[in-house]
């Protein structure tokens, strides 16, 4: 028990620490935008828009007068330490040390680690799956089914992505032939029922609403496909270690289809959870919005599988086996940490340092930027009102962004503002010592970055007199 609770230790300390970091746009989207006008929580029901995960949403709109990025971030930290807790709880305790190697790799794993230390939907339905899953495959006979409805409804208002979650979970129940069509027909009724006739009357109300905003960003088939696969070891997303993750993964679901010990319908459900990234892949690659967050289900069945798999290995009587088991856990715990520490160590962007440098250049008073990306804006907007600093601000907004005293758009002038930031998702832009914008020449000033995943690549640059 001591060593699980230093397991929890470690998962706290890194999430913290993590968590400590900027604030970027995609978080900051729904606070500069409609949280400043809803009145009434229930509005968040008919706001369609990406950033709108509903109970994100709920929780930024109970804590908007805080300034604190652990408050803001509260729901993803707690959400994501009690996930590792409750692998813990999950795991296969038949195998020797299953349950701490599992609890370790839920606890460092990179993508754990990410998105518990960001203020959106990711961490929550990561841990309403784990929750789901339990209920119905570990104390079904413990819980009324009302507990059961509670996580999946709750998993859908965190990201919608849970919608693949409950379909996995009912078509694995309902066709898979472990009982009668009776029993099955039952289970459907007293499980099912509530929580898809609730998704699907939030799916109506949430589509009949005017407005969404479309993804911008574009990935290749390839590079989305390298990304999946490495992140869950906090690889870098080349071929090679692609290979090596998908050796990986392959050998997990191989390890898990033959523990005898779970049912069909139990061993069906983990292995179509871990092929959950194959329906999303052309979703991403045909509507240009994508990243490893919306597979982070995926990665939770992953990371159960793999702790067993190693567990069973490390257990084995054989030395040579149990060697290799060792080894493999320490690679794995190690590239995973070290992907955790360069992101805790670069965090998600340096936006605060970048205005405050402008500041200073320009005299000490307000500033007048451009971008080329609405969320500069949207980070420029937040970091104005936060340390009471006049921006004026030339470029795209955010369509449901909500002017404050501090920051002013205007429209475009012959002669464009001193700053112009370029705004860089994908560590692409390579800055040059000159760029032209509107025929005015810009002279490259600095840059600050941010790791993976979550962030913005800032590159500034001034206009020349």
């Amino acid at each position: 028990m001591y060593s699980f609770f230093g397991i929890l230790i470690l998962a706290i300390i890194l999430r913290v620490a993590a968590a400590g970091a900027e604030l970027w746009s995609d978080e900051l989207l729904p606070m500069v935008g409609y949280i400043r006008t809803v009145k009434n929580p229930l509005e968040f029901f008919f706001i369609r828009d990406v950033s709108n995960q509903v109970l994100n949403s709920l929780w930024l709109f109970t804590v908007r007068s805080s300034e604190s990025v652990f408050v803001v971030r509260g729901l993803s930290l707690c959400t994501g330490v009690a996930t590792v807790a409750l692998a813990y709880s999950v795991a296969d305790g038949g195998v020797k040390g299953c349950k701490m190697i599992t609890a370790l790799l839920f606890s460092v794993a990179f993508p754990m680690v990410l998105y518990s230390s960001e203020a959106k939907g990711y961490a929550p339905v990561g841990f309403f799956t784990l929750a789901a899953y339990a209920l119905r495959f570990r104390a079904e006979d413990r819980f009324p089914p009302v507990v059961f409805w509670a996580a999946c409804v709750l998993g859908f208002l965190s990201h919608m992505v849970f919608f693949i979650v409950l379909f996995i979970f009912l078509a694995c129940d309902v066709l898979v032939p472990t009982d009668p069509v009776h029993e099955r027909f039952q289970r459907f009724v007293r499980l099912y029922l509530f929580p898809v006739s609730a998704m699907l009357l939030f799916g109506l109300v949430y589509f009949a609403a005017p407005v969404m905003l479309n993804g911008t960003l574009h990935y290749s088939f390839g590079s989305a496909f390298r990304e999946t696969l490495t992140l869950p070891f906090g690889f870098p997303p080349t071929v090679i270690y692609s290979l090596l993750a998908a050796f990986v993964i392959v050998a997990a679901i191989f390890a898990a289809w033959q523990n005898v010990q779970m049912s069909l319908c139990e061993r069906t459900c983990i292995l179509s959870m871990m092929a959950f990234p194959c329906s999303l892949f052309f979703v991403g690659y045909f509507y240009g919005n994508w990243g490893g967050r919306f597979v982070l289900p995926s990665y939770i069945f992953l990371f159960l599988v793999l702790g067993r798999a190693v567990a069973a290995v490390v257990a084995s009587p054989l030395l040579w086996r149990r060697g290799a088991g060792i080894l493999v856990l320490f690679l794995i715990v190690s590239s995973s940490l070290m992907a955790d520490v360069q992101q805790i160590r670069v965090g998600k962007g340096g936006y605060t340092d970048l205005l405050q440098r402008m500041v200073q250049e320009s005299g000490g008073g307000g500033v007048a930027a451009m971008g080329d990306n609405a969320s500069t804006a949207v980070i420029l907007a937040y970091l104005a009102e936060k340390f009471s600093i006049p921006v004026q601000y030339e470029g795209d907004l955010y369509q449901f962004f909500v002017p404050s005293k501090w920051f002013t758009p205007i429209p475009s002038t012959a002669l464009p503002p001193e700053w112009y930031i370029v705004s860089d998702r994908k560590h692409l832009f390579q800055p040059t010592p000159e760029i032209a914008v509107r025929g005015v020449t810009y002279a490259y000033v600095d840059s600050r970055m941010y790791f993976r995943e979550a962030g913005k690549d800032w590159h500034l640059y001034r206009r020349k007199e």
